[in-house]
C-alpha cells in the first residue's frame, strides 16, 4: 500500500450553488511557509476571526495573451502572523558574524493586520485553447483600501558575542509577483511604505513611508525564493484559469 503524499491546505475558488467561498486566512496565505528559504511560524492573535472570500474570477482574451482577475476580500478581525526563524541563517554564517560581520535585510515576518481588499492577476499566453500561466500577482490594496499586508526586515550582528537584531524596518505591502523563469526563482515586492521597527503611526510619520516606499520601489531588488514556493504559485494562478473549484498546496517542509 503506497504511503500518503502530505499536502497543505486546500483554497476553494467557487462554491456548489452559487455561493461565495470562504477559507481560512492562514490558507490563502499558506505560500509564504513554501516561499521562504527558512522555517516559518504561523500563528493567529487571541479571538482571530480573519478569512478570505472569493468574489469573481474574470478573464480577457487579446493577440495569443490573456489576463484573469480573481477579486478577493479579506474579513474579520484580528492578525495573521508569519514569523521567518532567523537561527538557520545565524548558523551558516556564525564565521562571519563572529568576525564583525553583518547579514542584511533578513525578513523577519509577514503578517496580515485586520481586513481588505485585493485581487490575484494571472497573466499568459494562449496555446490554441489552453490558457498557460506565466505570471501571478497577489494585489492587496485595490478597490480604494489600504494594504492589510506588512513584512519585517533587519540586520544581525554579533552584540557582545550574542547574534541581535538591528536596523529593522517594517514595509508595508501592496503587492507580490511570481513568474515562470530561468535560476533561481525570485519573488518581486511593490511596497506602499517604509517604516523603522520603532517609528510611530502618526501624519508625519506615515507621509515620510509613503515617500521612502515609492523610492523604494524604483531600487527594491526581488527576492530570492524556494523554487517550491514558486511553483505552487504558478499552479495555483493555472488552477484560476482552468476555472478549477479548489486548490491544494503542496505540504511546506
Amino acid at each position: 500500500m503506497s504511503k500518503a503524499v502530505p499536502v497543505g491546505p486546500t483554497v476553494y475558488l467557487k462554491g456548489d450553488s452559487g455561493e461565495l467561498p470562504v477559507n481560512p486566512i492562514s490558507s490563502l496565505m499558506y505560500f509564504v511557509q513554501l516561499i521562504s528559504p527558512e522555517p516559518v511560524k504561523m500563528s493567529e492573535s487571541l479571538g482571530n476571526t480573519q478569512q478570505s472570500r472569493i468574489l469573481s474570477v474574470k478573464q480577457v482574451e487579446e493577440s495569443g495573451k490573456f489576463k484573469a482577475t480573481c477579486q478577493f476580500e479579506i474579513i474579520g478581525k484580528g492578525t495573521q502572523n508569519n514569523i521567518f526563524d532567523q537561527t538557520v541563517a545565524i548558523r551558516a554564517n556564525e564565521e562571519l558574524l563572529t568576525k564583525g560581520g553583518t547579514l542584511k535585510r533578513r525578513l523577519s515576518f509577514i503578517n496580515i493586520h485586520g481586513s481588505g481588499q485585493g485581487d490575484i492577476l494571472v497573466e499568459g499566453v494562449m496555446s490554441g485553447d489552453l490558457a498557460i500561466a506565466d505570471k501571478i500577482t497577489m494585489r492587496f490594496n485595490v478597490r480604494g483600501h489600504s494594504t492589510p499586508v506588512t513584512i519585517g526586515i533587519n540586520g544581525i550582528r554579533m552584540i557582545k558575542g550574542k547574534p541581535h537584531a538591528i536596523n529593522d524596518t517594517v514595509i508595508q505591502v501592496n503587492s507580490l509577483v511570481f513568474r515562470r523563469q530561468e535560476g533561481r526563482p525570485k519573488m518581486n515586492v511593490s511596497v506602499d511604505s517604509i517604516k523603522s521597527g520603532d517609528a510611530g503611526s502618526g501624519l508625519l510619520s506615515n507621509l515620510v513611508g509613503k515617500v521612502k516606499g515609492s523610492v523604494a520601489n524604483m531600487f527594491i531588488p526581488p527576492v530570492p525564493i524556494r523554487a517550491k514556493g514558486n511553483n505552487a504559485m504558478l499552479d495555483f494562478a493555472q488552477a484560476i484559469v482552468d476555472g478549477k473549484k479548489q486548490f491544494t498546496f503542496p505540504a511546506a517542509k
